[in-house]
């Protein structure tokens, strides 16, 4: 298991401000607003995991295709 340490609001405070020393309040104002609307990525349906990545994370191996017809 990986640790993640938490840093309260007291370690943030700096970091903005030499944020905003370095870039000026407009550009780091303009960064935060767009780091915040961006979503996060979204999983890949389970039906389009390999069979090693779905048993990795206790799912059932997916049925071999099937042969398609010849037109």
């Amino acid at each position: 298991m990986n640790a993640t340490p938490t840093t309260g609001r007291a370690a943030l405070l700096p970091t903005l401000q030499d944020l905003i020393a370095e870039h000026g309040p407009w550009p780091t104002l303009l960064a935060l607003l767009k780091a915040l609307r961006q979503r996060p990525a979204k999983p890949p349906p389970a039906a389009l995991l390999s069979n090693h990545l779905r048993r990795d994370i206790g799912l059932s191996d997916l049925p071999p295709p099937r042969p398609s017809l010849p037109r």
